[in-house]
């Protein structure tokens, strides 16, 4: 899928860097217990991993933002060699308990997505990074991971991410998209909208951030402890350009491919997940 002409930038919507206080979420124990309990793929996930299956016994895996190891026992015993990396300390202990009676081909390690220089150049046929973890960094710290993704993968490797979208942003910022069956639902929807509007984000203004390229929006998500960036499908093409090719994107929801830039356009989902190849 190609990247049609992106629409205009979100200047000065929200901070510049939100990953200080978004890594000190993944350090707090509640998160780590929380995270180190989590064993399911996501639709899109198994979609992937059901196009890739038949290729992946040769392939060496890193799975960047592996947090309490949610996708590991999918991956791990498919794969020749298996990294899984966290920013988060806390993390890569609690996978090296989880893990501890798996083979020598399984290992875990502190790393920041932003500087793997532990890797070498073309080190991974495989590089997975779910659960929005691109999503935590400043715009210009985003544009280093993904040449970074690039540098420790070989030349056709496989590349699978997830990011907000910006396109989906209506679910949480427009009040009419919070009323739902039952009293409660709905009062619990109005108060999470009113904190998202007028407590939590008073840098940024909806009817401009929905027009953007991107805006760093704090969704709630950690009660309200992280400040994430959402990213328009088509800019995020535009990102891939550069470094990977052939990319795909499929529905958060069911896991189906989204086809076409009217398709991608269309796309209102909160998540997206995207599949590419390495230049």
């Amino acid at each position: 899928m190609t990247a049609p002409t992106p629409p205009s930038d979100a200047l000065g919507l929200g901070p510049a860097d939100p990953s200080g206080d978004n890594v000190n979420a993944y350090r707090i124990k509640s998160a780590v217990d929380l995270y180190s309990g989590w064993d399911f793929l996501q639709p899109p996930e198994q979609t992937i991993l059901d196009l890739l299956i038949d290729r992946l016994r040769p392939m060496t895996m890193l799975d960047i933002g592996v947090g309490g190891g949610r996708t590991t026992t999918y991956f791990a015993d498919r794969v020749s060699e298996y990294v899984g990396v966290d920013v988060s300390e806390e993390m890569i202990e609690a996978c090296h308990q989880r893990f501890k009676e798996l083979p020598a081909n399984v290992s875990f390690a502190v790393a920041d997505a932003r500087d793997m220089s532990q890797f070498p150049d073309g080190r991974f046929d495989l590089v997975l990074f779910s659960y929005n973890g691109i999503d935590h960094v400043s715009h210009a710290d985003r544009l280093r991971v993904l040449r970074e993704i690039r540098r420790v993968s070989r030349p056709g490797a496989s590349f699978v991410f997830s990011s907000h979208n910006i396109l989906g942003l209506h679910r949480l910022f427009e009040l009419r998209y919070q009323f739902a069956p039952g009293v409660r639902t709905t009062l619990q929807n109005i108060k999470r909208w009113y904190l998202l509007n007028y407590v939590h984000n008073p840098a940024l203004r909806y009817s401009v951030a929905k027009r953007s390229n991107h805006a760093i929006v704090n969704d709630g998500g950690h009660d309200y402890g992280l400040r994430l960036y959402y990213v328009h499908p088509e800019e995020q093409l535009r990102q891939l350009q550069e470094h990977f090719r052939d990319v795909r994107v499929f529905s958060i929801a069911d896991g189906q491919e989204i086809v076409g830039p009217e398709g991608l356009r269309a796309a209102d989902e909160l998540w997206l997940y995207y599949l590419c190849t390495a230049k």
